[in-house]
């Protein structure tokens, strides 16, 4: 399923006042069998990085135009041979539209986030808070939008990306 099929779901359910079904185990890990779930609570970040991609169809090329970051550094992420930037990896939930329990996932099996010194709650991290929150709910909390609102209040955009045509598939 696409991220576009993916939202459509979800607010198409809503909008009919139907309710959305959303299984906490299938989110994360992908399955719903316990044996694979005890395996995949240690998986790595390239591991649930991949999964996820793949559950939205997204490729490397797709994911690197749709946050700024290059193709070969999300390449090197997916196949565990860099440690990812704590912006990156917000950008990457983000750009992704994932769930704040895959986000939380994400980063609890993340051991190597390089720290982007700052580890202050200050005004920019709750501006990446908001978009984190929103992102899975709602297409118009994209990263190229995020980074805007960060610059417009003066602050460090999480990646170049500005324009939400550099964000589109």
């Amino acid at each position: 399923m696409n991220m576009n099929e993916a939202y459509n779901k979800r607010f198409n359910a809503i909008k009919n006042g139907k309710p959305y079904t959303f299984d906490y185990k299938k989110a994360v890990f992908g399955t719903t069998d316990s044996e694979k779930i005890v395996n995949l609570i240690n998986e790595p970040l390239s591991s649930a990085l991949f999964r996820y991609m793949e559950e939205l169809d997204v490729s490397v090329n797709q994911l690197a135009t749709m946050t700024g970051i290059s193709a070969s550094s999300i390449s090197r992420y997916r196949k565990g041979r860099r440690g990812i930037k704590r912006d990156y990896l917000c950008a990457i939930c983000i750009a992704l539209g994932l769930f704040s329990c895959q986000q939380r996932h994400l980063f609890t099996i993340t051991h190597n986030v390089l720290p982007d010194g700052n580890a202050t709650l200050d005004n920019r991290e709750y501006i990446i808070r908001d978009f984190m929150d929103g992102c899975a709910n709602d297409q118009r909390f994209s990263l190229a939008y995020c980074n805007r609102v960060l610059k417009a209040n003066k602050e460090r955009p999480l990646t170049v990306l500005l324009s939400d045509m550099e964000g589109s598939k």
